[in-house]
């Protein structure tokens, strides 16, 4: 009798082991015959601009897990908008989703240091590479910025391009902003209350209206909107300098993540670089668009010189003085620091 109990029992051990060793390996790493489909999710519309790159990276990868990764999109905010692609992604409404920086700034209020008017990179493929990739080197480095992104991998990042000003009259520095309206949103606008000028709450979509009906003298536009709005047909002046851009994460909930197994990992980590450089060069497409269309309209193009782009650069030393003392309000350790390690990094392109 005692024998058999201890059989029994050693069988049950066996089974519990077992069991809690299942419990503990998680779900198996997807195999071609059993794949996995992860769901990514985006507000623009279909493939435009910078999703077209990701469409790509998403072909990459089932070609390099031969078919066990696989890629469901869902663009033009189908599954969430924007202002809820954080927190639906931690809660894996998504397994993928970009995010922005930009717009959801209470979210990523450290991450912001990126955005900063004048620290941005120069408006080409390679720059554009070169600012993705200190911000991955800044979210390495400081853990305020890492902090931002708990509960989530971040794939990769994709910095936007920097906006410049268009006006009605030539702007080649800050004085001759004195008594504008300017249209725009972000910190970039206190650089023109920092000069003089009068701030108007405009999106890009309304930039062309505005200017035409004389609600402003002036608007902040990215080179690779302009072709979209045209707007060298109200404003033939064009100040190519960069007052800040925005920021896009890629990032993808934890779990699904985990769930990939080490060496699909290694793909995903791997294909990063792949996808992130197609989606830039689809961007720069509409860059080339903007300059063609803006050449072809007779806009008048200046970039300043040292001197006057110095002058820029101080009239935009109080918003970063602002953003430090904001982090530090908000119990942010070192904010300072934060600014010093991205400065260098814009200063060592």
């Amino acid at each position: 009798m005692r024998r058999k109990y201890c059989l029994v029992l050693g069988l049950t051990l066996v089974l519990a082991v077992s069991l809690l060793s299942s419990a503990c390996a998680g779900t198996p790493a997807p195999t071609p015959e059993n794949p996995v489909t992860l769901k990514f999710a985006y507000t623009m519309p279909e493939k435009m601009s910078l999703a077209g790159g990701w469409h790509l990276w998403a072909d990459e990868v089932e070609k390099q897990t031969g078919g066990a990764v696989k890629t469901d999109f869902y663009p033009g905010g189908t599954l969430f908008q924007l202002d809820a692609s954080v927190d639906s992604c931690i809660a894996g409404v998504a397994d993928i989703s970009m995010t922005s920086t930009g717009g959801l700034s209470k979210r990523f209020p450290v991450s912001n240091v990126a955005l900063l008017p004048t620290l941005g990179f120069p408006t080409t493929y390679e720059g554009n590479v070169a600012a993705c990739d200190a911000f991955m080197e800044l979210s390495d480095k400081q853990p305020a910025v890492a902090a931002e992104f708990e509960g989530l991998k971040l794939l990769w990042y994709h910095q936007l391009l920097d906006y410049i000003i268009v006006s009605k009259q030539p702007i080649h520095v800050p004085a001759d902003i004195k008594g504008m309206k300017v249209g725009g949103t972000g910190a970039k606008m206190e650089c023109i209350r920092q000069a003089g000028g009068v701030e108007v709450s405009i999106s890009p979509p309304d930039t062309y209206m505005n200017m035409q009906t004389g609600v402003v003298d002036a608007v902040f536009l990215s080179w690779s909107q302009l072709g979209i709005y045209k707007i060298w047909e109200v404003g033939p002046y064009f100040l190519d300098f960069g007052f800040g851009g925005g920021g896009m994460p890629i990032i993808m909930n934890l779990d699904s993540w985990d769930s990939l197994g080490k060496d699909f990992q290694k793909t995903f980590t791997e294909t990063a670089t792949f996808g992130r450089s197609e989606a830039i060069k689809a961007m720069m497409k509409a860059v080339d668009k903007g300059r063609a269309g803006a050449a072809e309209g007779g806009a008048t193009v200046y970039v300043p010189t040292s001197q006057e782009a110095a002058l820029w650069q101080k009239a935009a030393e109080p918003v970063w003085n602002n953003w430090v003392a904001d982090m530090t309000a908000a119990g942010v350790k070192n904010p300072e620091k934060v600014l010093e390690e991205w400065k260098k990094l814009v200063a060592a392109q």
